[in-house]
């Protein structure tokens, strides 16, 4: 549907969060008119915009307990992302660290005696 991506697009172009934001309400967002389109398979954009509301209604309408409950999700987020991408680092670098150390390791046992 055209239509759709052109609805989408200018509720994103009229959303005044950061880009983190903006992407979870949007998710969010299709979410409930992927949910509606499954409850009236046969809705059209007009139906659409009628339930929903146009694109500048549904960004004044939303308020700044939602807008907060948002950030607070984003940040979550971020912060989730952030620990499994250092956690992805660091294991990477032990797994390159043990298979240099089989690598290198000729099966002989060295043991000096002073």
């Amino acid at each position: 549907m055209k239509e759709l991506k052109k609805y989408y697009k200018e509720i994103k172009g009229n959303l005044i969060f950061s880009l983190p934001t903006k992407w979870i309400f949007m998710h969010e967002f299709k979410t409930k008119i992927k949910n509606f389109l499954i409850e009236h398979p046969t809705s059209s954009i007009d139906d659409i915009k009628n339930h929903f509301g146009s694109p500048k209604e549904i960004t004044r309408t939303y308020s700044n307990e939602d807008v907060q409950k948002l950030k607070k999700k984003t940040k979550r987020c971020i912060i989730i992302s952030s620990i499994l991408i250092f956690l992805f680092i660091v294991s990477s670098c032990i797994i390159i660290y043990l298979y240099d150390i089989i690598a290198n390791f000729s099966g002989e046992v060295v043991v000096t005696i002073r």
